[in-house]
């Protein structure tokens, strides 16, 4: 007879399991039924999929691809709403950071991570450009200062969004101009 394992053994390494992966992957059945109902809110499917436990290698969890095809088939812009669903469940300073952290972390070796990162840092510098945010405002939130320069990290964030802005203002402006003519 073999070594026997005991049941708090056996039950421990089941609750770390448990724990350790995540406990809903759904198929698209299941997130159709969520997308279908009003009360599936995206914070509230947020939390069924367990991704509002923290920022940290919520981009490798498994899980935000359910969630995001659950806003797809709210008809839902996926990368839209996501970025808009993280600012509102962790705050719009923690993802710019925790995305900018991702994008630049010479660390991470998974390019797909470090893209996708990048792809929603862009979301949300076109989310602040579409809510009026102005670079002051951001270099306020990211302490973009002489005192700081080249000792932030995040006064990048500034200098990215400030190229995101001065896109836009410079579309806007042609596009008046067009409309004078």
């Amino acid at each position: 007879r073999g070594p026997s394992i005991s049941v708090s053994i056996s039950q421990s390494l089941s609750n770390w399991i448990n724990k350790a992966a995540p406990k809903l992957l759904l198929n698209d059945d299941e997130i159709l039924v969520l997308a279908s109902k009003a009360e599936h809110t995206p914070i509230k499917v947020l939390k069924t999929l367990e991704l509002d436990t923290g920022l940290h290698g919520i981009l490798r969890n498994p899980n935000l691809k359910s969630f995001s095809r659950y806003l797809e088939l709210r008809g839902e812009d996926p990368t839209k709403a996501l970025v808009a669903t993280l600012i509102k469940q962790y705050g719009d300073t923690e993802v710019a950071k925790y995305l900018f952290d991702v994008k630049h972390n010479s660390k991470i070796a998974d390019e797909s991570i470090k893209k996708h990162a990048d792809i929603l840092l862009g979301a949300q510098y076109a989310k602040w450009a579409d809510d009026g945010v102005t670079p002051r405002t951001v270099g306020v939130n990211f302490d973009h200062r002489p005192e700081t320069w080249g000792k932030n990290p995040y006064e990048k964030v500034w200098w990215e969004y400030l190229d995101v802005w001065a896109e836009r203002e410079s579309k806007k402006i042609t596009k008046r101009n067009k409309t004078r003519k």
